[in-house]
């Protein structure tokens, strides 16, 4: 079935998970408000009207005009004229900021173009950041799937090959938490559905410390992915290797890419202090 991308895409801070902390007299209200109106904005749709950004972050079309008004008053939003918002050039700050006070985005981005060129395959490393993966760094061969790997591009952790292992690593309360509150959207017809086939996905990479996963989010695109572990042994991040235009299985993606994907996530461990991200 059809998606809105805009209800997949980006860590959607609506207004249920603000209220959450309606007994914290120190949390500001005000900002919660428009960091989620700027996050309802990130997403695969260039222009969101005002009724768009109150439905998308749930809250009323008042609140969601006033934080509009307010971001594109102090330029990272604007407006085109035809009421339709958008993200202005000044949120790119934000992540300029963490990456370059970020050492495993530094340090990896040589460890990847290693591995795309060996492998003449696409690489990425992500971190879990609340239900998503976000992409750090990447390194393609061909510029076709590019937007699959864009730095700063988060996906749903439940259907990609790095999020598998991330949760695979999650202490068992965490986990739980995790798959309590989680909802499935059906990218494809091969998109996990339910608590119970991502609990067995999971399970089966804390085994075999790999995950593998096949047009989850999009048809002919398969992936590989395995841990990247600071000096003490806790998993900060992974690694993965990206297949597109052809669907590999799990036993032929491990013969063919394991070995060098597992090599450069050591290289880049053995680099890495720990609360490296």
């Amino acid at each position: 079935p059809a998606v809105d991308a805009a209800a997949i895409e980006g860590d959607a801070l609506a207004a249920e998970t603000i209220e959450q902390f309606r007994g914290d007299r120190d949390f500001i209200f005000g900002l919660a408000r428009g960091f989620a109106v700027l996050l309802s904005l990130s997403t695969t749709r260039r222009h969101m009207t005002i009724s768009q950004v109150a439905r998308r972050t749930g809250l009323t079309r008042p609140s969601a005009r006033r934080c509009l008004h307010t971001l594109e008053q102090i330029g990272f939003a604007a407006s085109d004229g035809i009421g339709g918002y958008y993200l202005r050039p000044r949120v790119l700050s934000f992540s300029h900021t963490y990456l370059s006070a970020s050492p495993i985005a530094l340090l990896a981005q040589p460890l990847l173009d290693e591995l795309s060129n060996s492998t003449l395959q696409a690489c990425a490393l992500a971190v879990l950041d609340g239900d998503d993966i976000a992409y750090l760094a990447r390194s393609m061969s061909s510029p076709i799937i590019a937007p699959h790997l864009n730095v700063g591009r988060r996906q749903p952790a439940y259907c990609t090959s790095i999020g598998h292992i991330l949760l695979a690593n999650l202490p068992k309360s965490q986990l739980d938490q995790y798959l309590s509150r989680i909802r499935f959207y059906q990218y494809t017809v091969h998109t996990i559905n339910s608590k119970a086939k991502l609990r067995a996905a999971v399970d089966d990479a804390r085994t075999s410390d790999l995950a593998y996963v096949s047009q989850q989010t999009g048809p002919n695109l398969c992936s590989l992915a395995v841990p990247v572990r600071d000096e003490s042994g806790a998993c900060i991040a992974g690694i993965n290797l990206i297949v597109h235009g052809a669907v590999l299985s799990a036993a032929e993606m491990t013969s063919r890419y394991l070995s060098s994907l597992k090599q450069a996530a050591a290289s880049l461990g053995l680099v890495l202090p720990s609360n490296a991200c």
